[in-house]
């Protein structure tokens, strides 16, 4: 009973990330979720548990399965015909609405176990349970992590095992437990067979391996042996295609490989290495914690002071532990395509830094006072994050009623020395919706103005257009089911207000002066 009731506080967090998840589940659509949805339809074409297709491993393969029992449970067996027919009937379940929203919230379930890990880790580590709850709800709380969870995509899902990995590492590490060290190599297991990326789990499990065969007194070539094997076996039970289907497996990899180092993507294809490692940084420092930038710049100030004071306190363990966030995206930052959905695995890390930090703070701070203010000063920037999860999920279950028209006005009011450029969709939809005109208005795209306010499906070449492009608009109208800066080119309708020059680079505005 005392453990339960040191575990339940995390339902809270756990709770409040799922309800806003399901609640922001009919976001449209994503470029991965019609392949998934084939892989579920290849699956039952070819009467095989294979999804054909390994760009990534098979983990979201079996949740769109999950997601697929029902239907699965009412095939017909006794006659050829029947089953012939039933199974049509599942394929073209794959296709409707309902199945796509309940696998959009498998995903979002699965994603938010993370949640749980990230508490019994903390829990574990430090026997603390503010300390613990703390760092749990700065992964409930993250919009990027929440928005990201209810896409058909591994990165959130791989984030989670990466946590479940991480407290089997720091299980072992810190017990000598057995038990633990299981966990952690079925956890990077798991990881891996996710995304492949996931791969890079294996070393602070090794490394975790390593102290147990010094604690134990074992051999430790043994030792590793054993838990790579069980590391491949974890693997291979999820993507046992890699052995079953090893020609698909291996242009399928190789292609992903080119695709993320050589070939680039779109507007999603970074200049250089350095390009990458800039805008990835500053995605995790000052996007990934909170929509936010004060709470962000808090957060990662705690993280710093966290992760200094684990290095003093247990060298090793916190060497291990920091490892994997920093190789892990010096990996990404050799690549010229930049999805900032691949950085969501630093999450965990980051927020049991930052609960660590805040709670060295805490100890250190004189008086009672001074205590209750930085009590009262997380608990706010908590709230804060969790009252935007609610808006934003608001923003897209209510998005058919609301005008972003509308909102432009009273941007436009609210700015009067801003000259502003309507592109002709949005100046027809401002007559239309019977608004006033206003002295800062501009309908010529020759004149001299500030910013443009446009449909990014105004633009020339919206299938191209360049994403990453964090702090560069002004203003963004409409359901808030991504962020836009790192998304540009998304089916959803948004009204975007961006300065003069980002416009004059997209095509909205002509570009002046041979620039």
């Amino acid at each position: 009973m005392r453990t339960l009731l040191r575990i339940a506080p995390v339902l809270l967090p756990l709770f409040w990330f799922n309800v806003t998840g399901f609640m922001g589940a009919e976001f449209g659509g994503h470029w991965d979720e019609p392949q998934q949805l084939q892989c579920l339809r290849s699956a039952l074409s070819h009467e095989t548990l294979l999804p054909h297709w390994y760009n990534y491993p098979s983990m979201c393969f079996w949740l769109g399965m999950a997601a697929l029992a029902p239907e699965i449970s009412g095939l017909r067996l006794e006659e050829k015909e029947d089953y012939d027919s039933s199974r049509e009937a599942v394929s073209e379940a794959t296709k409707t609405q309902p199945f796509k929203l309940r696998l959009r919230r498998v995903f979002v379930v699965a994603s938010s176990l993370a949640i749980l890990w990230v508490y019994l880790l903390v829990l574990l580590w430090r026997s603390r349970v503010t300390e613990a709850l703390l760092a749990a709800s700065c992964v409930a709380g993250s919009w990027e992590f929440a928005y990201h969870s209810r896409w058909v995509a591994p990165d959130a899902v791989m984030a989670q095992f990466g946590a479940l990995a991480m407290l089997g590492v720091v299980w072992a590490w810190r017990r000598g437990s057995l038990t633990g060290l299981r966990l952690a190599t079925i956890g990077a297991g798991l990881a891996c067979s996710t995304k492949y990326t996931g791969g890079l789990l294996l070393l602070p499990v090794l490394l975790a391996a390593g102290r147990i065969a010094a604690l134990r007194v074992e051999r430790l070539g043994p030792r590793l042996a054993r838990t790579a094997l069980c590391f491949a076996a974890t693997y291979l039970v999820i993507t046992p295609g890699t052995l079953l289907n090893p020609v698909s497996f291996y242009f399928d990899v190789r292609f992903e490989m080119l695709h993320y180092g050589q070939l680039g993507h779109y507007g999603y294809t970074v200049d250089s290495w350095l390009e990458n490692a800039r805008l990835t940084l500053r995605y995790v420092l000052l996007d990934l914690p909170s929509p936010f930038g004060v709470i962000s710049l808090a957060s990662v100030l705690l993280a710093a002071a966290g992760a200094f004071a684990m290095l003093r306190a247990e060298r090793r363990l916190a060497l291990v532990f920091l490892s994997l966030p920093v190789l892990y995206l010096a990996w990404m930052s050799r690549q010229v395509v930049l999805f900032v959905r691949n950085d969501l695995v630093v999450l965990p890390f980051l927020a049991i830094s930052a609960a660590h930090g805040a709670w060295r703070l805490w100890s250190i701070l004189p008086g009672r006072a001074l205590r209750l203010i930085l009590a009262g000063v997380l608990t706010a920037g908590i709230a804060l994050n969790g009252v935007w999860l609610w808006h934003s999920a608001a923003s897209i279950r209510d998005r058919e009623r609301a005008s972003c028209v509308v909102d432009l006005c009273g941007w436009i009011a609210a700015h009067p020395e801003t000259a502003v450029y309507l592109s002709p969709a949005v100046a027809n939809e401002w007559t239309a919706a019977g608004l006033s005109e206003r002295p800062n208005l501009v309908l010529d795209p020759g004149a001299e103005v500030d910013a443009a306010a446009f449909y990014p499906k105004d633009t020339p070449n919206f299938d191209l257009l360049e994403s990453n492009v964090p702090g560069s608009t002004l203003a963004v109208f409409g359901p808030l089911d991504r962020n836009f800066e790192y998304y540009t080119n998304w089916p959803l309708p948004r009204l975007v207000v961006a300065p003069a020059e980002l416009a004059r680079r997209w095509g909205i505005l002509p570009v002046r002066d041979g620039r």
